[in-house]
């Protein structure tokens, strides 16, 4: 197979609506950013993106699902998926064990995998405007963005892990089902 040495390929704003299956011969790729364009899917050679360290999707409005041949990125460290339409991640999310940086926010997601709770690498996650995000596994990080996510009825965190931003500035399930209440509780000396 011929690999091309390219370090950095952006093809945002360009209008494209697909990608080569020859993607894969991009091996020495490092960054990737195909936001603002017309995507439906990535082919399933991304996974041959052996070097790749950040993959930039953002603001795909007919994208429609994630393949789980992305989950073979072990060497991914920013995943950048912001509006793209996703309804769910990968179940094998887990396996991309270099992941630091996680943005989905702006998409349909109602759940997360528990799968992501064994990213040891996880440093922040961004889920911001995620309006059908019912729920959160635990998370392996405290840097949480969970800001206009109305449907989010818990987080599932003890006061020390608080993220470092939680907005229930409009009506959200957090403040229906008592969430700051209850954490409080947590914090308070029993008698």
């Amino acid at each position: 197979m011929c690999h091309i040495c390219l370090e950095v390929l952006n093809l945002v704003r360009n209008s494209s609506c697909t990608l080569p299956d020859t993607i894969g011969k991009l091996s020495s790729s490092k960054e990737f950013s195909v936001g603002y364009n017309k995507l439906s899917h990535l082919p399933s050679e991304i996974r041959d993106l052996d070097s790749l360290e950040t993959l930039e999707l953002r603001c795909h409005k007919g994208f429609r699902a994630l393949q789980e041949s992305i989950c073979k990125l072990v060497r991914l460290r920013e995943l950048r998926l912001y509006d793209c339409n996703l309804s769910h991640l990968p179940s094998g999310s887990g396996g991309l064990v270099s992941l630091g940086y996680l943005n989905i926010g702006q998409n349909n997601i109602c759940t997360i995998a528990n799968s992501i709770s064994n990213l040891p690498c996880l440093k922040n996650i961004s889920l911001t405007n995620c309006a059908k995000l019912r729920s959160l596994p635990k998370l392996p990080t405290r840097l949480v963005d969970a800001v206009r996510c109305p449907s989010l009825e818990n987080l599932p965190l003890g006061f020390d892990q608080l993220p470092g931003k939680v907005d229930c500035l409009e009506p959200n399930k957090l403040v229906d089902n008592n969430f700051l209440t209850s954490l409080l509780k947590q914090r308070t000396p029993q008698e």
